[in-house]
């Protein structure tokens, strides 16, 4: 087998609003019209509440934290 020969794709952003793709350079979303850094923001916020959550239910169950 050959190796493909032609150029490297570009890196594409996901829109977290409707998740899809995105030219990197987006600013609002063209599927879904959403502000893209904003929806990001967004995201990583309740990703960051979900990891709290996760680890205090880790806690629990382990036995090793405080209950509600």
């Amino acid at each position: 087998m050959s190796t493909p020969v032609g150029r490297i794709p570009k890196t594409l952003d996901l829109c977290r609003g409707c998740r899809q793709y995105v030219i990197p350079s987006t600013v609002i979303c063209p599927h879904c019209g959403g502000d893209i850094a904003k929806l990001e923001h967004r995201y990583r916020e309740f990703l960051a509440l979900a990891h709290a959550a996760q680890a205090k239910l880790e806690q629990l169950l382990n036995g090793t934290g405080d209950s509600f």
